[in-house]
Protein backbone atom coordinates (compact mmCIF):
# COMPACT_ATOMS: atom_id res chain seq x y z
CA UNK A 1 0.00 0.00 0.00
CA UNK A 2 3.12 2.67 0.83
CA UNK A 3 4.95 1.91 -2.35
CA UNK A 4 1.11 2.71 -4.32
CA UNK A 5 0.40 5.87 -2.49
CA UNK A 6 4.42 6.79 -3.33
CA UNK A 7 3.91 6.33 -6.47
CA UNK A 8 0.60 7.88 -6.88
CA UNK A 9 1.77 10.97 -4.96
CA UNK A 10 4.81 11.39 -7.37
CA UNK A 11 2.53 10.78 -10.69
CA UNK A 12 0.25 13.50 -9.25
CA UNK A 13 2.95 15.97 -7.95
CA UNK A 14 4.48 15.41 -11.43
CA UNK A 15 1.71 16.71 -13.42
CA UNK A 16 1.55 19.10 -11.14
CA UNK A 17 4.79 20.82 -12.02
CA UNK A 18 4.47 20.28 -16.03
CA UNK A 19 0.49 22.32 -15.80
CA UNK A 20 1.13 25.79 -16.74
CA UNK A 21 -1.27 26.90 -14.62
CA UNK A 22 -0.17 25.17 -10.79
CA UNK A 23 0.23 28.22 -8.33
CA UNK A 24 2.52 26.45 -6.17
CA UNK A 25 3.02 29.69 -3.64
CA UNK A 26 1.48 29.27 -0.70
CA UNK A 27 -0.14 32.07 1.47
CA UNK A 28 1.97 32.72 4.76
CA UNK A 29 2.48 35.75 7.72
CA UNK A 30 4.55 38.33 7.52
CA UNK A 31 5.07 41.52 9.94
CA UNK A 32 5.52 44.96 9.01
CA UNK A 33 8.98 46.15 10.11
CA UNK A 34 8.75 50.06 9.15
CA UNK A 35 6.52 52.46 8.51
CA UNK A 36 7.77 55.23 6.85
CA UNK A 37 5.65 58.65 6.76
CA UNK A 38 7.75 60.62 4.26
CA UNK A 39 7.63 57.96 1.63
CA UNK A 40 4.08 56.41 2.51
CA UNK A 41 5.58 52.81 2.76
CA UNK A 42 4.99 50.28 4.48
CA UNK A 43 7.75 47.74 4.94
CA UNK A 44 7.53 43.74 5.91
CA UNK A 45 9.69 41.09 6.22
CA UNK A 46 9.59 39.02 3.31
CA UNK A 47 10.99 39.29 -0.34
CA UNK A 48 12.26 37.74 -3.21
CA UNK A 49 13.26 35.00 -1.28
CA UNK A 50 9.57 33.98 -0.64
CA UNK A 51 8.32 34.59 -4.50
CA UNK A 52 7.08 38.49 -3.66
CA UNK A 53 7.09 40.12 -7.19
CA UNK A 54 5.87 43.85 -8.20
CA UNK A 55 2.33 44.35 -7.56
CA UNK A 56 1.17 41.80 -5.11
CA UNK A 57 -1.63 42.91 -3.41
CA UNK A 58 -1.45 41.68 0.65
CA UNK A 59 -3.71 42.48 3.70
CA UNK A 60 -2.41 44.28 6.48
CA UNK A 61 -4.21 43.79 10.14
CA UNK A 62 -4.01 45.20 13.68
CA UNK A 63 -4.66 42.39 15.61
CA UNK A 64 -8.08 40.93 14.04
CA UNK A 65 -8.83 44.66 12.26
CA UNK A 66 -8.04 44.50 8.64
CA UNK A 67 -6.24 47.85 8.04
CA UNK A 68 -6.61 47.28 4.70
CA UNK A 69 -4.79 45.76 1.51
CA UNK A 70 -1.11 47.10 0.55
CA UNK A 71 0.40 46.99 -3.10
CA UNK A 72 4.20 45.97 -3.16
CA UNK A 73 6.37 48.43 -5.11
CA UNK A 74 9.36 47.29 -4.19
CA UNK A 75 11.13 43.71 -3.79
CA UNK A 76 14.21 42.82 -1.93
CA UNK A 77 15.82 39.75 -1.70
CA UNK A 78 14.20 39.83 1.82
CA UNK A 79 12.22 42.60 2.89
CA UNK A 80 9.77 44.33 0.44
CA UNK A 81 7.93 47.63 0.44
CA UNK A 82 4.59 48.85 -0.16
CA UNK A 83 1.90 51.70 -0.46
CA UNK A 84 -2.29 51.20 0.92
CA UNK A 85 -4.27 51.02 -1.83
CA UNK A 86 -7.10 53.62 -1.73
CA UNK A 87 -5.28 55.63 0.45
CA UNK A 88 -5.68 59.14 -0.22
CA UNK A 89 -5.97 61.11 3.48
CA UNK A 90 -3.21 58.78 4.89
CA UNK A 91 -5.84 57.22 7.17
CA UNK A 92 -4.63 53.57 6.86
CA UNK A 93 -1.09 54.21 6.62
CA UNK A 94 -1.20 56.20 10.22
CA UNK A 95 -2.97 52.64 11.07
CA UNK A 96 -0.33 50.82 10.93
CA UNK A 97 1.94 49.67 13.17
CA UNK A 98 5.43 47.78 13.31
CA UNK A 99 4.74 44.38 14.44
CA UNK A 100 1.21 44.24 12.82
CA UNK A 101 0.71 41.31 10.71
CA UNK A 102 0.73 41.25 6.86
CA UNK A 103 -1.51 38.28 6.07
CA UNK A 104 -0.24 37.55 2.40
CA UNK A 105 -2.74 35.88 0.15
CA UNK A 106 -1.31 35.56 -3.31
CA UNK A 107 -4.08 37.63 -5.63
CA UNK A 108 -3.45 38.06 -9.21
CA UNK A 109 -3.73 41.65 -10.24
CA UNK A 110 -4.16 43.32 -13.29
Amino acid sequence: VTKFFRRALKKIVERMSEDPQTNFRMDWNAAVTRVDFDLKRVFFGGGLREGIELRNVFTVYDGDRRIGEIRVDRAELDQSSAFFKDDADGRLLKSARVGDPVRVFFKDVP
